[in-house]
């Protein structure tokens, strides 16, 4: 049996020194390689857009099913969404990314896009890479540094506006599902009424042995009462909370044209008016903050 005996850094000194030779002569082989390299190839331009997700309003205790954070989907499947060669032939023959290459088609174009272009969550901070965060970052490449730019503002619309549709088709869903439910517990408090009224008629002049136990069945039928109108008042506030969100939806949120400063007094009259009603920690008076900052 053979054994073998650890290198140190003496050992790789001497094969250095062995060797000098051949690394003198591949030097400057290689320098000379990188300088030509670095003459001839053509620049690229890597323009970047970040994007800081707001997190849904609604608790995820209330309805885990159907309302999900955008920021918890899977970034891959967001991509391939957003990115699709039918959206990136859209966004050529409005910015053509590639005006060089006149013998390529609308859909190669696209496809080129899609190539040169890199998505990554990042710390909202230091922009360093993070698997688990808010913040997306969207990187474009392209020899022009202008179309670059321009490209990378279109593609984060892009990712706002799928994010934007995303999030109002998920709101009225569970708007859907809140009324249902609404509906349900109404139900459900008149049968509990009729009974406790059907019970007191039937057991009205019941024995003594027996009213104690009719007394713990009303009680117990009253608290069964309680909790569900509790419940349907909470399924009514989070329903207010809803249509909130819902009229708050601007179909002109990135449109040019739109009058950002009209939408900013009235967010502050609406900041002020709940500010009036409801103290600094309610989710309203946050969410509308949050709005005029934005």
């Amino acid at each position: 049996m053979s054994t073998q005996t650890p290198q140190s850094l003496g050992d790789y000194i001497d094969v250095v020194k062995r060797r000098w030779t051949f690394l003198a002569a591949l030097l400057p082989g290689v320098i000379l390689v990188s300088v030509y390299l670095a003459f001839t190839l053509p620049p690229m331009y890597r323009s970047t857009a970040t994007l800081l997700l707001e997190e849904s309003s609604i608790p995820e205790g209330l309805i885990k099913t159907t309302v999900t954070a955008y920021a918890d989907e899977q970034l891959e499947l967001v991509t391939r969404q957003v990115l699709m060669t039918d959206n990136l032939v859209r966004l050529v023959e409005e910015i053509d990314p590639y005006p060089e290459m006149t013998d390529v088609g609308m859909r190669g174009k696209a496809r080129l896009v899609f190539e040169n272009t890199e998505s990554e969550r990042v710390d909202p901070v230091t922009l360093e890479p993070l698997p688990e965060s808010n913040a997306l970052s969207i990187h474009y490449s392209n020899p022009d540094p202008e179309i670059a730019k321009d490209v990378a503002s279109r593609l984060a619309v892009m990712f706002l506006s799928y994010n934007r549709e995303t999030r109002a088709r998920q709101a009225a869903d569970t708007y859907t599902f809140l009324e249902s439910q609404s509906g349900e517990s109404s139900k459900r408090i008149d049968e509990l009424e009729q009974r406790i009224a059907s019970f007191k008629t039937k057991y009205g002049n019941a024995l003594p042995d027996t009213q104690v136990r009719n007394q713990q069945a009303m009680d117990r039928l009253e608290r069964e009462i309680d909790s569900l109108e509790q419940q349907m008042l909470l399924t009514n506030e989070r329903k207010r909370m809803l249509e909130l969100e819902l009229s708050q939806i601007n179909p002109n949120l990135f449109d040019p044209s739109g009058d950002w400063r009209a939408e900013l007094g009235a967010l502050r009259a609406e900041y002020a008016i709940a500010k009036q009603r409801y103290t600094a920690d309610h989710p309203d008076v946050r969410r509308l903050r949050r709005a005029v900052e934005a």
